[in-house]
């Protein structure tokens, strides 16, 4: 009963998250300049944006694909074979979470710092 509560909790929580909406408001509208005066660090921050992107992007890929072809080769081992691919496994796994995060905490620092 306690393991069917807890996968409902979660299940919950994850469509909460999937469905939220981000809502930038503005406090003070009377003081809103709708045309920013570019700085020295603009033209910085617009070329970095695209190279930070790009980074992102092949950073989840590698992962994505390298998770895949760690899955398909679980699949298709023995079961005797299972226990040990699972010890050699678990640095691949780790690397693979590591390159998606690094890339995913670059773009959320990126966004908060400009």
């Amino acid at each position: 009963m306690k393991k069917t509560i807890t996968k409902l909790i979660i299940l919950i929580s994850i469509i909460l998250i999937l469905f939220s909406n981000n809502v930038f408001a503005l406090e003070n509208l009377n003081n809103y300049d709708p045309s920013p005066t570019l700085n020295s660090t603009d033209s910085f921050i617009t070329k970095a944006e695209p190279i930070l992107g790009f980074i992102q992007n092949v950073g989840m890929i590698v992962a994505l694909i390298a998770l895949a072809i760690i899955g398909l080769k679980y699949m298709m081992t023995s079961p005797e074979g299972k226990a040990d691919y699972k010890k050699e496994m678990i640095p691949y796994i780790v690397g693979c979470f590591m390159l998606g995060g690094v890339s995913l905490i670059l773009g959320i620092i990126a966004e908060l710092s400009f």
